[in-house]
């Protein structure tokens, strides 16, 4: 079974388990490709490998930047501790469950609360209202 991720780095890299090989490339082709065995690494270094990967799968998902549920009028905001184990915590029970591709949510809003997508709801009938879409809930 063969595997390739594209990166922004210029540089692609394909799992190639039946042949127990991973290999790195440039997308431009100006270098020469990089082949690890990694059927000929010892029990130790697949083991660290192992352990550094899932980490790293888990931890990726809590690297959240700053958003803002809060509609435009407000400032964004960095996510939380807890927003962050939140999502690390769904990578990690998807894992367990046998699932390796499902990410943190597929859902935009799993975890906004209920004062956030009422923000939310607010400020997209307040911008469909300015384009003519819904009438505006204004007092009259």
């Amino acid at each position: 079974m063969e595997m390739e991720t594209k990166r922004t780095t210029g540089i692609k890299v394909a799992y190639d388990q039946a042949a127990g090989q991973m290999t790195w490339m440039d997308i431009e082709g100006k270098a020469a490709p990089i082949v690890l065995n990694v059927a000929g690494l010892n029990d130790d270094i697949r083991r660290a490998g192992l352990w550094h990967g899932l980490d790293q799968k888990v931890t990726d998902a809590g690297a959240m930047g700053m958003g803002s549920w809060d509609g435009d009028s407000k400032p964004k905001r960095y996510a939380t501790t807890a927003e962050r184990m939140q999502r690390m915590r769904r990578v990690a029970d998807n894992l367990a469950a046998g699932n390796w591709n499902v990410r943190a949510s597929a859902d935009p809003l799993a975890n906004a609360s209920p004062e956030q997508l009422a923000a939310l709801i607010k400020a997209a009938q307040g911008k469909l209202a300015a384009l003519g879409i819904v009438e505006s809930e204004t007092a009259e």
